[in-house]
């Protein structure tokens, strides 16, 4: 998978967080992303353990993508 590919799912994955995240208030906080990151994170790792190796490229697109929006969505000092 190249680059451009790589960013074309993470930016397809965002598309489809704001269409269920847009009027969650709660996910606008960085503590409520390092929630949701950590509970991706745990899925992948079980994935993995699994050995669920089809899987895996989803979760990290879906890890990437709430990192992304955490980073464009997060308040200073929040």
């Amino acid at each position: 998978m190249t680059r451009a590919d790589v960013f074309t799912k993470i930016n397809d994955q965002r598309d489809f967080q704001d269409a269920i995240w847009s009027n969650r208030e709660q996910y606008r906080r960085s503590a409520a992303h390092v929630l949701v990151l950590q509970g991706q994170m745990r899925k992948l790792e079980q994935e993995w353990y699994d050995s669920k190796r089809d899987a895996l490229q989803e979760r990290f697109v879906k890890i990437a993508a709430i990192a992304v929006r955490a980073l464009e969505e997060i308040e200073p000092n929040g």
